[in-house]
């Protein structure tokens, strides 16, 4: 059973005949490069690509069938085993009618990382865990202590915050913005251009001055 823009299969009455096809794995993009006078070429990381996968599914209900091709168009989360990542439903169904089930075929792509669906923020001392098989670019909660500035390294990227009348800052290392209250605190923060990235297993947290409660999540990813 897989959730989809927030209704699960079951509830749409579909049934999936292969869901390992969720487990497919996002390729690698690179760039490879030849140098003349040099043996062997030079490969450049350049991120992951979408992950694309066709599936069978069934339809058990053929009163819902116009609600299911709403329901699978466009671009959602998606929900399996526990985990989310974002979907996107751009082909076209194409159903093969029987005497009570309809057969489909269909292809959707999805983002090349899952996070946990459930993920809250858990208080973190001298080292973090990434428990996925992945970087992940986490949240970073700072709560403010008797100093105003914090000087603090976290997986080897080093960054200071001043608080002004705030008691918190939220700093989210995928989107590179700070914010209180939602409101953005980015004049705040001294950091360079890389933002903290969680590699897989433990990733050390060293403070340099204040004394901030450092709390941390969506700091687990899969591949």
């Amino acid at each position: 059973m897989f959730k989809f823009k927030g209704k699960s299969s079951k509830e749409m009455g579909v049934v999936i005949e292969e869901e390992q096809l969720f487990l497919a794995k996002a390729a690698q993009k690179y760039e490879e490069i030849d140098i003349n006078g040099r043996n062997g070429s030079i490969f450049n990381e350049l991120g992951y690509s979408n992950v694309e996968i066709p599936m069978n599914i069934q339809i058990l209900n053929s009163a819902k069938l116009d609600d299911i091709f709403e329901w699978l168009n466009g671009p959602g989360e998606f929900e399996y085993n526990g985990r989310i990542t974002t979907a996107y439903f751009y082909n076209e169904i194409s159903p093969q009618r029987m005497v009570s089930i309809k057969n489909a075929e269909i292809t959707f792509k999805r983002s090349p990382f899952w996070k946990l669906k459930e993920s809250e923020f858990q208080i973190i001392n001298n080292e973090v865990n990434n428990e996925g098989n992945i970087f992940s670019k986490p949240i970073i909660r700072l709560e403010k202590g008797k100093n105003d500035t914090v000087d603090i390294t976290i997986a080897d990227i080093r960054f200071q915050y001043n608080f002004s009348n705030e008691t918190y800052v939220e700093i989210d290392c995928n989107e590179c913005i700070a914010t209180y209250n939602n409101l953005n605190r980015n004049r705040n923060l001294i950091i360079g251009f890389e933002f903290p990235k969680l590699l897989p297993g433990k990733n050390t947290i060293i403070i340099h001055s204040g004394d901030p409660v450092i709390k941390i999540k969506d700091k687990d990813r899969w591949l």
